[in-house]
């Protein structure tokens, strides 16, 4: 059976409190356990992007084309 990898972006906004002035680098932790608490309730969105095929080295933005 001939496989492709389906790519797909999380198209939900994803909000944390923290003091103003915080580096946001340092809140990725707060943000994936929120992100992940979106997940659990399906209160997320998917956006489906493109269709790589690793044998032909070729993108599809049409999953039917492949």
């Amino acid at each position: 059976m001939k496989t492709v990898t389906y790519d797909f972006s999380v198209d939900s906004i994803v909000c944390v409190d923290a003091p103003l002035g915080t580096d946001p680098d340092k809140l990725y932790d707060l943000v994936v356990e929120k992100l992940l608490k979106k997940i659990k309730v399906n209160d997320i969105t998917f956006r489906f992007e493109n269709i790589f095929c690793g044998e032909t080295g070729s993108y599809s933005e049409d999953w039917k084309e492949l």
